[in-house]
C-alpha cells in the first residue's frame, strides 16, 4: 500500500519536480523560469569516474589490517617464554642503538714488542751509512746495535739517537722506552 501524498498548504506554491545536475529530481517552487530549469536539466554530470571504483577496491584492502589485528586480539595471549624473548630482544636492540649513538671512552691500542723492534730496525736501516741493524726490545728498554759502513761512528750515533727517539715518540707508548744505541764500524 502506498502512503498518501501530502497536500501543499493553502497559499503555498505547488512543488514542481525538476532534474538537478546529478540526475536526481528535486522539488522546485512554481514560478521558477522554465529556461533556468532547462539549463539545470542539461548540465553535464559531475566527473566522478575514479573515486567510486577506487573506493570499492580500496575498502577491502583498508579493512585487512584491522581484521588481522582483530584476529590476533581474539587469540589467547602468548606464553611467557615468547614475551621474555621479545623483551630481551627489545632491550638488546636499545643497547645496540645506544652503543651506536653515544661515544665510548677512547680505546687504547696495544703494540706488540716485536712490531716495535721491526719498526726501529727499519728506521735504523734507513739511516745513511748504516750497513746492518739488530734491535732487541724489552718491556722498558730498546737496544739497537748498528754497524756503520762509512762515516764517523759518533755522528751516526747522534743521528740514530735523534731519529729513533722521534720514531718512538710518534708511537706514544704508555711507558717510554729507554733507548740504548751501540754503533760499531763495519769490518
Amino acid at each position: 500500500m502506498r502512503p498518501a501524498r501530502a497536500e501543499p498548504a493553502a497559499g503555498a506554491a505547488p512543488a514542481v519536480a525538476r532534474r538537478a545536475p546529478g540526475g536526481r529530481r528535486t522539488p522546485t517552487r512554481a514560478g521558477t523560469p522554465v529556461e533556468s530549469v532547462r539549463v539545470l536539466a542539461h548540465a553535464p554530470p559531475p566527473r566522478r569516474r575514479w573515486p567510486a571504483p577506487a573506493g570499492a577496491l580500496l575498502a577491502p584492502a583498508a579493512a585487512l589490517p584491522g581484521l588481522a589485528l582483530a584476529r590476533e586480539l581474539a587469540l589467547p595471549a602468548p606464553d611467557t617464554a615468547l614475551v621474555t624473548a621479545a623483551v630481551t630482544l627489545a632491550l638488546l636492540g636499545g643497547w645496540l642503538v645506544r652503543r651506536a649513538v653515544v661515544p665510548l671512552a677512547p680505546a687504547r691500542a696495544g703494540l706488540d714488542l716485536s712490531a716495535v723492534a721491526l719498526l726501529l730496525q727499519d728506521t735504523a736501516a734507513e739511516t745513511p751509512g748504516v750497513a746492518c741493524a739488530h734491535v732487541r726490545v724489552r718491556r722498558r728498554r730498546a737496544t739497537v746495535a748498528v754497524r756503520v759502513r762509512c762515516g764517523d761512528p759518533e755522528t751516526a750515533h747522534d743521528w740514530l739517537v735523534e731519529t729513533l727517539t722521534a720514531r718512538l715518540a710518534r708511537l706514544s707508548p704508555d711507558r717510554p722506552f729507554r733507548l740504548v744505541v751501540r754503533v760499531t764500524p763495519h769490518r
